[in-house]
């Protein structure tokens, strides 16, 4: 499971799963996510290697030319994320 640890500073989320919702600033970010949080489809407690969050289409393409050099599964969801504050 991924969750936050039991005492982690914000109570809300401690011992829970706080899924990355920013864009990212350069490709060089990888999380474990849980994938349904990107892709309603998919089954519960699926983790994805989440290789960055994009704004714009083209700088996803981007990144993930990059990412199929490695792996040639790579793939890309267009995702609605609130990035507003989950308080």
């Amino acid at each position: 499971m991924i969750a936050l640890p039991d005492d982690d500073e914000d109570e809300i989320y401690a011992g829970d799963y706080f899924p990355r919702r920013f864009p990212s600033e350069t490709t060089e970010n990888l999380s474990l996510e849980y994938l349904n949080f990107y892709q309603e489809n998919a089954r519960d407690k699926t983790i994805a290697l989440v290789a960055g969050i994009y704004e714009k289409e083209n700088s996803a393409d981007s990144a993930l030319i990059i990412l199929k050099k490695v792996e040639q599964r790579g793939f890309k969801i267009k995702a609605k994320i609130y990035t507003g504050c989950m308080h």
